[in-house]
This record gives structure tokens, C-alpha cells and sequence, in this order.
């Protein structure tokens, strides 16, 4: 059982350093006359134990930390200061979510499923032994997510993106470059060369989430989509939009299998003159290969996963990290998402990947003091990161 940092002093006065042994005897008898007589006076009613405790002054009972904020599914250490020990802990929200253990103050947040909007706020009460009270409000929210997943757009494009999760306001950054800071859940940014960046949003604890973004040039055929999955049995389609084509074009299914099993597509009349797609998921769990050919012979794929729940969120650790020039490596391992990973470095060092799991990669500092990024994207296009402070060897 945790314990507030509270404490109850004797009664009595502690005798100086100098006093006899000799009379030592009698000093522990006081002290025992004077814990009969409490109790003969409490008893009585002539005064109450109550209150010759409280003439310590062991302090206000409060509650420590006095906020906080939680992720779904995470665990806060909740715990009593001053007051009369033993506490007790109970949860005083108007709807209660997650879990209280009442005698150790344990708190743990419910699943994302469980929260309503992006975050909700817990009121944990604290008792102590002769019932007075202290209270103290937590944050629980949502896991960051940045829509849309991946997009393909056209030079000289803007996106809209869209924050869930977290607690704003929210810092945007393009590969790494801080470009919008306490900005709201909305943001836009137009994209003046081709190529693949990364889209990174912080909310105001630091909780991040990424999209990949190709900028391709104009005329290039593409497709577009707003992520690379759907559910199994989804009633809603995942839309797919050509860029660039020379009509007439077409989609088509790629992967072998009857509807059931991969899927259907389904266009407007006339479909080779309409610019988007409608994807519908089979039952089953499967990856997909969606084509897109135009009139001037090109043609593109892309792969729809097709998944049982939506993927988790994708995690890669740790997420800071600090090594010395002459350390011989950190490991980095990726979780959750959907494998496989695809990791990238940006800046100095190396990576190594490591004979046996896919997951892991190990980094190789420099001989020389910097800042490193370790990128790890899944195969539905969610991105993680990792920043390595690399530091002189004292």
C-alpha cells in the first residue's frame, strides 16, 4: 500500500541527548501515562483523539500529482499527502471510466474506445482515515492521429489535414522543419516540389503522429487514396482517384479471385472517363493490387490492405534516445501498425538490421557530435520516429 507523506509525532517531548540513562525508566513511563490518559480522555468524551492528532499538524491532505494527463490504456500512480494514514481513493466523476484500485490509488485509463471525443477528465478523491477529503481533476485522451495516412497529390497541391486525438494546440512540421506551431486540428500546406515528405503533428504533451505525402509533377500518373487499408466487410468504400491520366483510363483489379475474395470495384458511366473508384472490401483478410492504366500505355498499382479492425496505432522505441560517440550501437524495435517496416535514416550514422527480426535495426553513431532520425514506415503507410542525440564522449 502506497503512504501519503504524512506523519504522526509524538506526544510527548523528546528528552535532550544528555539526559541519564538513570533516568530513562521514567521517561518511557510518562510517555505511557500520557498514551493511557488520551485514551481515557477520548473515551470519556472529554476530548477527542481527533483532535490531540490533529494539534500535530501533520498538513492538508492533498493529492499528488495534483494533473496530469493519461493516454488510453495508461497507468497513473495516484497518491495522498498529509492528512491521517491510511488513505482511501475513489473516482467522483460524473461518468467514471477506467479502473481505481481504492486502497493503493492505482488509476488505469480505459481503451480509446472507451473515451468519449477526444478526451475526457477524471475527478480522483482521496480520504483519510477520519474522512476528510481532497480531490484533484486528470486528463484521458485519445491517441494523435494525422489524416489523411498518405496521399498522392500534383506539384504546387495543397492538403488538408486533420488532427484527432491528443490535447492541442498542435506544432506541424515538413521533414523535421517546424512550420506551424500552436496551430488548431485543421492545417493546410501546398507542396511546390515533387518528391516524398513527411507531414509530422505534435500535440502539446508531445504525443506525434506522421503521413507520407508524394508530390508528383504534373502530368505523372498516379493514384491517389486517402489511406492504404479498409476493413473486411466495410459498408463505406475506400475512393480512389486517378491523377494525371490520358483518357481513356480504367481500373481494374489486379489479384486473382472472385469478388468475395478481393473485393470489387465499382465507376460511373462511362468508367473510363470518370476519375474516381469505389473499392469495396471482401469479408476475408487479404492484400490487394488496384491498376490504374491510361490511353498513353502507362500504368500504376498500389495495395490495399484489407484488414480484420483498424491497424494499430505504430510504435517505434524508444522514441528519444542518447548516445555517446563511442557507444557501439542502439537498438530500435518497431511494434504494432502493420508489418512489414520500412525503416530510414536522416542524418549521420548507420543503420544495421538485425539477422533475425525485421522489427529491429540497430544505430551506428558517428565519430562526431549531431542529431539523427530514425524514420520506420508500415506497409499501410503510418510513420514513427525516433530522435537519436548523439553527444561527445566525455
Amino acid at each position: 500500500m502506497k503512504l501519503g507523506g504524512g506523519s504522526i509525532r509524538p506526544m510527548f517531548k523528546v528528552l535532550a541527548k544528555s539526559t541519564s540513562l538513570r533516568c530513562r525508566p521514567y521517561v518511557a513511563a510518562a510517555a505511557a501515562i500520557m498514551l493511557i490518559l488520551m485514551a481515557v480522555l477520548s473515551g470519556c468524551g472529554q476530548i477527542s483523539l481527533k483532535v490531540l492528532l490533529e494539534n500535530e499538524e501533520p498538513g492538508d491532505l492533498s493529492i499528488t500529482p495534483s494533473n496530469a494527463s493519461i493516454p488510453a490504456g495508461g497507468i497513473l500512480d495516484i497518491s495522498g499527502r498529509g492528512g491521517f494514514k491510511p488513505y482511501t481513493y475513489e473516482d467522483v466523476s460524473l461518468n467514471p471510466i477506467g479502473s481505481l484500485d481504492s486502497q493503493t490509488g492505482v488509476y488505469t485509463a480505459p481503451d480509446e474506445n472507451n473515451i468519449t471525443g477526444d478526451s475526457e477528465q477524471v475527478e480522483i478523491e482521496v480520504s483519510d482515515y477520519f474522512g476528510t477529503k481532497a480531490s484533484a481533476l486528470f486528463m484521458v485522451y485519445k491517441p494523435v492521429r494525422l489524416g489523411p495516412t498518405v496521399q498522392t497529390v500534383q506539384q504546387n497541391d495543397s492538403v488538408l489535414f486533420t488532427v484527432s486525438g491528443g490535447v492541442a494546440p498542435y506544432d506541424y512540421y515538413v521533414d523535421g522543419a517546424l512550420v506551424s506551431e500552436n496551430d488548431d486540428a485543421n492545417w493546410s500546406y501546398t507542396f511546390t516540389s515533387e518528391g516524398g515528405y513527411t507531414v509530422e503533428v505534435a500535440d502539446s504533451l508531445g504525443n506525434d503522429a506522421a503521413s507520407a505525402i508524394t508530390v508528383v509533377a504534373a502530368g505523372e500518373l498516379s493514384i491517389d487514396a486517402p489511406r492504404g487499408w479498409i476493413q473486411t466487410g466495410d459498408p463505406d468504400p475506400l475512393v480512389l482517384t486517378a491523377v494525371n491520366p490520358v483518357s481513356p483510363h480504367t481500373f481494374s483489379i489486379q489479384t486473382p479471385g472472385a469478388p468475395a475474395e478481393v473485393g470489387r470495384l465499382e465507376l460511373d458511366d462511362p468508367p473510363e472517363l470518370d476519375l474516381t473508384a469505389e473499392y469495396y472490401a471482401p469479408d476475408v483478410e487479404t492484400v490487394v493490387s488496384v491498376e490504374l492504366s491510361d490511353d498513353a500505355a502507362r500504368s500504376v498499382t498500389m495495395q490495399i490492405h484489407v484488414v480484420g479492425e483498424p491497424p494499430p496505432i505504430l510504435i517505434l522505441t524508444p522514441f528519444i534516445a542518447w548516445v555517446e560517440t563511442d557507444d557501439a550501437d542502439i537498438s530500435l524495435t518497431a511494434f504494432g501498425g502493420v508489418p512489414p517496416y520500412h525503416f530510414t535514416l536522416v542524418g549521420a550514422g548507420s543503420l544495421v538490421e538485425h539477422p533475425v527480426h525485421d522489427n529491429k535495426r540497430k544505430y551506428l553513431p558517428p565519430d562526431f557530435a549531431t542529431t539523427a532520425y530514425v524514420w520506420v514506415e508500415d506497409a499501410v503507410g503510418q510513420k514513427k520516429k525516433a530522435t537519436i542525440y548523439v553527444l561527445e564522449d566525455d
